[in-house]
C-alpha cells in the first residue's frame, strides 16, 4: 500500500484500522489529518502505536525528508538524506537545519514555518552562528 519509500506498508486489515484512526484523529484535531501524509509517515506512526504529544505533535521518528523539520531522529535519516538536529539551548528548543533540509525548503519557507508552527524554538541555518529565528528577538531576519 506504500506509494513511496518513506511510507510504511499496511496489510488490508491494518489499512482498515488506519482509515478509522485517521478519521478519529481528524475529528479530534478539527482538520483533515490526511494532509500530513505527504511529509509524515502516518501509516508508520499508526502501525507503531505512536501517540501525539500534548502539543499535538508526533515524534520525529516518522518524518519524511521533505518535512520542514526532518531530523536525525527520523528513521529515514541517512536514507539518503540527512536531517537537521534538535537540541536544548538556554531552555529553548533549537533546530539546526541541514543542507538537505534546504534542498526541500527555502530559507524563507523555514523561517515562516518556525514563526507559525514552532514559535518558541530557535532556527539555525547550516554554518550560521546566530539563529535566523529567535523568539526572544522582536524581529526575525531571513539570511
Amino acid at each position: 500500500m506504500a506509494d513511496d519509500p518513506y511510507t510504511t506498508s499496511l496489510s488490508d486489515e491494518e489499512a482498515a484500522g488506519f482509515t478509522n484512526w485517521m478519521k478519529q484523529l481528524s475529528e479530534a484535531r478539527g482538520r483533515d489529518m490526511s494532509q500530513d501524509i505527504g511529509d509524515y509517515d502516518m501509516q508508520g506512526a499508526f502501525k507503531a502505536g505512536v501517540k501525539a504529544a500534548a502539543n499535538g505533535h508526533f515524534s520525529d521518528q516518522f518524518k519524511k525528508p521533505n518535512h520542514m523539520t526532518f531530523s536525525t531522529d527520523s528513521q529515514y535519516n541517512g536514507k539518503p538524506f540527512t536531517g537537521g538536529t534538535w537540541t536544548k539551548e538556554n531552555g529553548k528548543w533549537a533546530f539546526r537545519a541541514s543542507a538537505d533540509n534546504l534542498k526541500f525548503h527555502s530559507r524563507e519557507e523555514l523561517v515562516n514555518y518556525f514563526k507559525q508552527v514552532e514559535p518558541t524554538s530557535l532556527l539555525y541555518f547550516p554554518g550560521d552562528e546566530a539563529p535566523a529565528v529567535d523568539p526572544s528577538k522582536p524581529k526575525t531576519v531571513i539570511q
